[in-house]
């Protein structure tokens, strides 16, 4: 996420999709590039997470964007343990 700011980056959950969003913010450059580094595009990347997970906070330091994510299982789901008799 290097060259991206706090305000050019989204992220949106909508059930098992995570998405991560780069915007740079138009700049009025008369200049015209052969090739712009991935620092000066917009990108989207698209993740499927498994079933149970809830994303807690996000944290963009460095250029380095750090998603918290948590599985949660449910009760029904968890092992235990049957006593003998």
């Amino acid at each position: 996420m290097a060259g991206f700011d706090k305000e050019d980056v989204s992220i949106e959950v909508d059930q098992n999709l995570l998405t991560i969003r780069g915007q740079r913010l138009k700049e009025d450059d008369a200049s015209k590039y052969v090739h712009r580094g991935l620092a000066a595009r917009d990108f989207e990347r698209t993740f499927t997470m498994a079933d149970h997970m809830e994303v807690g906070d996000a944290e963009l330091t460095n250029g380095i964007l750090r998603v918290k994510l948590t599985r949660i299982i449910p009760e029904a789901l968890k092992p235990r343990l049957i006593a003998i008799k």
